[in-house]
């Protein structure tokens, strides 16, 4: 059997390690690492922002998350 590897620098890989549901607590994790004390994240909600570009040299998606903190802001 052929192991198989996700590059997360990819859009696809990102997604797919990111931006599920499954991956809710590892996202979490991840941007509180990143974020102050006073401010950690405690609940986030996926929004699938798609959008195709006009031609073949635009961007293709945008994935949006938002977040909330323990003073739901």
């Amino acid at each position: 059997m052929k192991a198989k590897y996700l590059n997360p620098f990819i859009g696809f890989g990102f997604k797919k390690t990111f931006g599920e549901e499954a991956s809710k607590p590892l996202i979490i994790d991840f941007l509180n690492l990143l974020l102050p004390k006073t401010d950690q994240i405690v609940d986030l909600t996926f929004k699938n922002n798609k959008q195709l570009g006009q031609t073949d040299l635009d961007r293709k998606g945008i994935y949006d998350i938002y977040c909330e903190n323990e003073k739901n802001s």
